[in-house]
């Protein structure tokens, strides 16, 4: 098994039947299950989307790592809805804006982004809009 396919649960020892469930009409082929096609072109772009992760997890790494070069945790732990949130702080987003986007409220918002600053060790919004721009930057 790859790693890739292990980082997106796939299994290649057990059928593929066995995991593949009926879709919504239209999502597959006529007769309502995924084609081997489909599931080899999802499985590509889940890993596709796990490298991605990866390289954002590792870019926002080395940005701390340039704030605070001492006090580097061994392993950030960003969640995806931490990951998430700094993506809307580098689009300059209010936590009103943010909380419409996520379907979730503002006070859900203010945990996140409190987390999300401890992680970062940042002392406030100014500094991880910064970081998180810097990061865009970089990625794109």
């Amino acid at each position: 098994m790859s790693p890739n396919q292990r980082r997106a649960g796939v299994s290649t020892s057990e059928p593929a039947e066995e995991f593949v469930e009926p879709a919504r009409p239209g999502l597959t082929s006529p007769n309502g299950f995924l084609t081997l096609g489909d599931g080899e072109e999802l499985g590509r772009a889940l890993a596709e989307l796990a490298d991605r992760i990866d390289r954002t997890v590792e870019t926002v790494r080395q940005l701390v790592e340039l704030v605070h070069p001492q006090g580097m945790p061994d392993d950030l732990h960003l969640t995806a809805r931490e990951l998430e949130m700094l993506g809307h702080l580098a689009e300059g987003r209010s936590n009103a804006e943010i909380a419409k986007q996520c379907w979730v409220s503002e006070n859900t918002v203010k945990f996140h982004l409190k987390n999300l600053f401890r992680k970062l060790r940042v002392r406030d919004r100014g500094q991880a809009m910064m970081m998180a721009r810097a990061i865009q930057r970089r990625l794109t």
